[in-house]
């Protein structure tokens, strides 16, 4: 149902320490076998549109959509492009239709990765799909590539980011065999990621 998602975080401008924000663009898309969306839209192109609401027991419902997403594309062609009532016609007639979406979130006060970017392998993933450069302890380690269609694509890493922390231990800390044996053997195992 999700096809991508990606993190990235922004800390805010304003004075006394402002909340960290999230914003994760995701991408949906509609096969041909769904007729109706049951999603709501507040606002129309050329101008913002966001989700106002989902149907109950609707695609929209189950695809991962949540209100306040804000949409940015339909199959590629950016909101700013479309007329009204090409909108309208897609939503309607299109399939299958991949919409991208925004979503901001405001970070949790106790943030358990440190002012990192968070992301979480669980037990249902068995290869990670990751290349890194340079190894712990004495190496800072970066992402370098990640394998197309593998976990670690879908999950939201950028490449050059720098991987900080395996389940809340410094890289900095960690002899390079334990590193190795985490990344094959440990689930969940999360990653605390710092990005440039």
């Amino acid at each position: 149902r999700s096809c991508s998602s990606s993190s990235t975080s922004s800390s805010n401008g304003g004075g006394g320490g402002g909340g960290m924000q999230v914003s994760q663009i995701m991408e949906f898309m509609a096969g041909e076998e769904v007729e109706k969306l049951g999603v709501a839209f507040n606002g129309s192109p050329p101008d913002a549109v966001t989700i106002k609401g989902l149907q109950n027991g609707s695609w929209g419902s189950t695809a991962g959509f949540q209100v306040g997403d804000s949409l940015l594309s339909l199959n590629g062609i950016a909101l700013e492009e479309l007329s009204q009532d090409d909108f309208k016609s897609a939503l309607k007639d299109i399939r299958p239709l991949t919409f991208m979406v925004s979503r901001t979130t405001a970070a949790e006060e106790d943030d358990p990765d440190g002012g990192l970017i968070g992301i979480e392998a669980d037990e249902s993933v068995d290869r990670l799909g990751l290349a890194f450069n340079g190894t712990p302890p004495e190496e800072a380690v970066m992402i370098k590539a990640m394998q197309p269609g593998s976990w670690s694509e879908s999950a939201g890493f950028v490449v050059n980011d720098e991987v900080v922390t395996l389940n809340g231990v410094a890289l900095s800390e960690m002899p390079t065999d334990v590193f190795k044996q985490l990344l094959k053997e440990q689930r969940p195992l999360r990653f605390g990621i710092r990005r440039v």
